[in-house]
C-alpha cells in the first residue's frame, strides 16, 4: 500500500458512520449495491444488526433480483428477534426506519470508491493471513525470502486451481491408513447396519444422498430417522423443511427418540421429555430444524442459514439435510424446469465439498413409479441431472402387501452408489406410529419382473439403465 491510500485510510475511516451509510445505501441503492456485493461480507461489519441486514439484503436480491422493500425488511427483523433474545426489536425497528426514511443522493460516486478501497483492503488481509497460515510461516521461522516466495506462490496456485497432486507410491501409507479414518467419520444412518455397510460406514462428507419415492410414501420418514441417527453419532445435523411445518418435523424425530406414538407423548408428556433429555444425555449432539415456505429458499439461502447460525447460535453443522430438493427455487431461472433442478442439486452437492459435510435430500418419483414394486432411476421425475450429481441414490419400494403388513415392510433399493455396489434391496421394517424404522428380518429379494399392473404395464424390478426414457414434463412457472 504506498502513502497516499495510507493518508486515504486515516482520513476516511472505517467507522461507525461509514459503516451505517453503506448499509442504507446497500439497502436502497441498485447501483451502489451491484458495486458493492461482490466485495461485502456480513463480517466487516462491527455492528450485529448491521450484519443481519447486510445478510437480507444480499439473501432477498440473489433471490428475487431486486430490493429489499421495508415491508419485508420489517418482518425480516422480527423474525430474527423472536428467534433471538439477545437483539432488541424496538431499537432494530428504529434503525430500520432511518434506513427508509432519510432521503439518500443516489448518485455517489465518491463514497463508493472510498467503501471498495475499505473493503478490498480487509479482504486482502484475510487473505494475506489466510496463505500464510496455510503456508505455516511464523516469525520464529528462518526462511529466507525465495523460500517463502516459493511456497506463497505454490499456495496460492493451488487454490487458484483446485490442482492436486500425488505420488501414487509416496502417499499409499497415508492413502490407506486415511480409509480406516474416513469410515469412523461417516454419518451412519443407523436404519440398518446393512445400510450402513453398504456405504463403507454411511454417507461420506462432501457426498449428496438422493431418496427417491412417490408421494406418501415415507420419504420425510426417512430423512427424520437420518437426523436422528446422525446425533447418536454425536453429530449435529440441521434438517431444513419446505414441505411438513418445522414443528411437525420435530414432533416425528421426538416419537422416533423416544418410541411413543404422538397420543402417548400428548398424554404423558413428563415422560417423553425424561427420555429426550436421556438421549442427548447419552449420544450427545445438537439438532436444528429451520422451515421454509414451498418454493422460498435457495442454496444460497442455505449458505447463509449455516453462517447465521454459527455466528449466532454457535451451531456448526456436521450434516445437512433438506425436505426436499424438489421444493428449492434456483440460483436464476432457467427456460426449463428440469435445468433448474441440474442447477439446484449440484449446488447442493457444491455446499457439502465447500463445507465438508454429508448432504442428505429427497425427490419426487415420476407417475409411473406409482405402480412399480421397485422404484429405479428411471422414474426419477423430470430431470436426469439429480441422477448425474448424487453420490447415491435410494429409492422407497414397496409391494402393495408389504404396505398392508403389520408392520409395513420397505425396500430401500440401492439404485446408485458411486464408490459401492447398487441395484440390490434392504428390507426395513417401518413403524409409522412412531416414527421408526428398524432392521428387517426378511430375506432382501425383489419382486418378480413379470408381474402386470392393472393397466398392462410392466411391474417389478428392471435393470439400470435399461430402456431409461424420461417423460416430457411441463415448464413450472415459480411464483415470483
Amino acid at each position: 500500500m504506498n502513502m497516499g491510500e495510507t493518508t486515504e485510510v486515516k482520513l476516511f475511516p472505517f467507522d461507525d458512520d461509514l459503516q451505517y451509510e453503506i448499509v442504507r445505501r446497500y439497502a436502497r441503492d441498485r447501483s451502489f449495491y451491484l458495486g458493492l456485493s461482490s466485495l461485502l461480507d456480513p463480517k466487516c461489519f462491527s455492528n450485529a444488526y448491521y450484519q443481519i441486514i447486510v445478510g437480507i439484503c444480499t439473501s432477498y436480491f440473489t433471490q428475487y433480483k431486486s430490493l429489499i422493500s421495508s415491508r419485508y425488511m420489517y418482518e425480516m427483523c422480527k423474525y430474527y428477534c423472536d428467534r433471538d433474545a439477545r437483539l432488541d426489536l424496538t431499537y432494530f425497528t428504529q434503525l430500520t426506519n432511518h434506513l427508509y426514511q432519510l432521503e439518500i443522493t443516489h448518485e455517489d460516486p465518491f463514497l463508493l470508491d472510498k467503501s471498495k478501497i475499505f473493503l478490498r483492503k480487509l479482504k486482502t488481509e484475510k487473505v494475506l493471513k489466510a496463505v500464510l497460515n496455510e503456508v505455516q510461516i511464523t516469525r520464529d521461522d528462518e526462511l529466507d525470502f525465495d523460500d517463502i516466495k516459493k511456497r506463497i506462490s505454490l499456495s496460492l496456485s493451488e487454490k487458484a486451481t483446485n490442482e492436486k497432486r500425488f505420488d501414487h507410491q509416496k502417499t499409499a501409507t497415508e492413502r490407506v491408513n486415511k480409509l480406516k479414518e474416513d469410515a469412523l467419520d461417516k454419518i451412519r444412518t443407523v436404519i440398518c447396519p446393512e445400510l450402513d455397510k453398504s456405504l463403507d460406514g454411511g454417507l461420506g462428507r462432501g457426498e449428496l444422498m438422493t431418496i427417491i419415492a412417490p408421494s406418501g410414501r415415507g420419504k420425510t420418514l426417512v430423512l427424520a430417522n437420518f437426523a436422528k441417527g446422525a446425533l447418536m453419532g454425536a453429530y449435529n445435523p440441521l434438517y431444513v423443511t419446505l414441505e411438513t411445518s418445522g414443528e411437525v418435523i420435530c414432533q416425528r424425530v421426538d416419537s422416533s427418540m423416544t418410541s411413543m406414538t404422538r397420543s402417548q407423548l400428548r398424554d404423558n408428556p413428563e415422560k417423553g421429555i425424561t427420555a429426550i433429555d436421556q438421549h442427548y444425555s447419552m449420544f450427545g449432539g445438537r439438532l436444528f430444524v429451520v422451515q421454509y415456505a414451498p418454493y422460498a429458499a435457495t442454496t444460497e439461502s442455505l449458505e447463509f442459514l449455516l453462517d447465521d447460525l454459527d455466528t449466532r447460535e454457535d451451531f456448526k453443522a456436521d450434516c445437512l439435510i433438506v425436505d426436499y430438493g424438489d421444493l428449492m427455487l434456483p440460483s436464476y431461472k432457467q427456460s426449463d424446469r428440469r435445468f433448474e433442478l441440474t442447477q439446484i442439486f449440484t449446488s447442493l452437492r457444491k455446499i457439502g465439498v465447500e463445507r465438508d459435510i454429508p448432504v442428505f435430500t429427497a425427490s419426487q418419483s415420476n407417475r409411473t413409479s406409482y405402480g412399480e414394486d421397485v422404484v429405479d432411476l428411471q422414474h426419477m421425475a423430470e430431470d436426469i441431472g439429480k441422477v448425474q450429481v448424487s453420490d447415491v441414490i435410494i429409492s422407497l419400494s414397496q409391494t402393495r402387501a408389504e404396505r398392508e403388513s403389520d408392520p409395513e415392510i420397505m425396500r430401500l433399493y440401492m439404485a446408485k452408489n458411486r464408490n459401492n455396489a447398487a441395484g440390490f434391496p434392504i428390507p426395513v421394517e417401518v413403524y409409522k406410529s412412531t416414527m421408526q424404522l428398524r432392521p428387517s428380518s426378511a430375506p432382501a429379494t425383489l419382486p418378480s419382473p413379470d408381474v402386470s399392473t392393472k393397466s398392462g404395464s410392466r411391474s417389478g424390478y428392471s435393470k439400470p439403465g435399461s430402456g431409461l426414457v424420461l417423460p416430457q414434463m411441463p415448464v413450472i412457472k415459480l411464483p415470483t
